[in-house]
């Protein structure tokens, strides 16, 4: 009897416990789904309290250009768009209205649940059957300090943000300042900042971090290609896309962590030294054109003579030049240029006029940041076997003019370029009069 009744409050005590315990649990989830539905209705009141609405930073993937979209949020989950690009709005300015929810699913989730061709084109199936790989629901990741919503793309895991959208910005177009004053405005404000910098004539840019430097190209794309600054022309690149702030901001679509993850840098921002200098926290990273000198010699420039710049020695035989090329019948000279001549490892001081095209090859030294010293190598260009090079020293041999241009360019020279980020002018000085600008081209 004893032991019937001891089983007895024992099995009544472990079906109390078990009790409790279920207790607890509903508790919890309770209050669980209590924070998540009061996490929900905060970021709701902040969308839709921000009577400018925001700036959806938008990656439908990384190997594309950025695709910034405004949207103004309501309570009765309405949203209006708005877009100017050449995929959902057809190089136009263009608003179109929808609706969003946020919804629970493992988290906060912005979810934009009636078709709206400017977001929901890029997550289309195309012909190729895989179209732009886009997102249109949102995880939400938090909030920053500055408002702003960090999302991250449900099915594709791209991390985007979603910021105020800056009115009152002011940005230069030709020399005037204007100011962001209408959802429109941005669009033409967001073109000239990209512009000014990453100018359409860039190719090559040079990022620094821990110790390591790196070739960054395809700025005028929307899409950076990235390989270290000594990499064979057909090493495989990093790419990543970008979108601009227009505080003069530039935010990777990730991070970028180089060969040997030393570093991670997403975020730069234009200093008072005029270089993209990164913004993440204690990480050591800049983008610029590197030194004058060097950049001069970058394969791929080409530096175009403004013809209309030349000074000194230069502009007799420049016009000596242009005549003898018509008596001889060769042509009107069309242009003179320098660029790297990869073929020949020199640099390369080429013509062009409307019947034939010559370059002469020179050694260089870099003397210091924006000096180097020039020598034709005639012995280089005679034994190429470049039809350029073979034309280049008909006219040597027949003209004074070119022989002597040619030969007045072997000497120091001092370069200065109009921007520490992204040069497309400079001029060139060799201390005794004679001058010149020139074009990146």
């Amino acid at each position: 009897m004893k032991k019937s009744l001891v089983f007895i409050l024992a099995f009544s005590f472990l079906l109390g416990l078990n009790s409790c315990y279920k207790t607890e649990e509903d508790i919890w989830e309770d209050s669980s789904a209590v924070r998540t539905e009061k996490t929900l209705n905060d970021y709701e009141q902040a969308m839709c309290a921000e009577e400018n609405g925001w700036v959806l930073q938008y990656f439908a993937n990384e190997s594309e250009q950025a695709y910034p979209l405004l949207m103004k949020f309501s309570k009765n989950t309405a949203v209006n768009m708005a877009a100017n690009n050449s995929v959902s709005s057809s190089s136009g300015y263009t608003e179109k209205a929808s609706t969003f929810d946020l919804i629970a699913d493992m988290g906060p989730v912005l979810t934009f649940n009636t078709y709206n061709e400017l977001l929901h084109c890029f997550s289309d199936p195309q012909q190729d059957g895989m179209g732009h790989m886009g997102d249109y629901e949102f995880q939400i990741m938090g909030r920053n300090e500055d408002g702003s919503f960090n999302l991250r793309g449900k099915k594709h895991s791209i991390d985007m943000k979603m910021i105020k959208f800056p009115m009152g910005a002011t940005y230069t177009v030709n020399g005037e300042t204007k100011t962001v004053e209408k959802w429109e405005d941005y669009y033409t404000a967001y073109s000239a900042i990209k512009n000014a910098i990453f100018p359409s004539k860039s190719k090559a840019l040079f990022l620094t971090a821990a110790g390591e430097s790196y070739r960054v190209s395809g700025m005028g794309s929307g899409v950076l290609n990235i390989v270290p600054a000594d990499a064979d022309e057909d090493a495989f690149p990093t790419t990543l896309s970008y979108v601009i702030s227009l505080d003069n901001g530039v935010h990777f679509s990730s991070p970028f962590t180089g060969d040997n993850n030393k570093f991670s840098i997403q975020n730069f921002k234009l200093n008072e030294a005029g270089i993209l200098e990164c913004t993440d926290v204690d990480q050591n990273a800049n983008i610029s054109s590197g030194t004058v000198a060097t950049y001069f010699l970058v394969d791929g420039n080409n530096w175009r003579v403004d013809r209309n710049s030349l000074e000194g020695e230069y502009v007799a035989l420049f016009e000596q030049m242009q005549s003898d090329c018509r008596t001889a019948n060769y042509g009107t000279l069309q242009y003179i240029q320098f660029s790297w001549s990869s073929v020949e490892n020199k640099l390369a001081f080429a013509f062009k006029t409307s019947k034939f095209d010559g370059e002469y090859y020179y050694d260089v030294t870099i003397d210091s940041d924006n000096v180097i010293t020039l020598a034709f190598n005639q012995e280089t260009t005679e034994a190429s076997s470049s039809s350029k090079a073979k034309n280049a020293m008909v006219f040597y041999r027949q003209f004074e003019s070119f022989k002597n241009f040619v030969n007045l360019l072997s000497a120091t020279l001092t370069l200065e370029g109009n921007s520490p980020l992204s040069i497309t002018t400079m001029s060139i000085n060799d201390g005794n009069g004679n001058a010149m600008s020139v074009d990146l081209n």
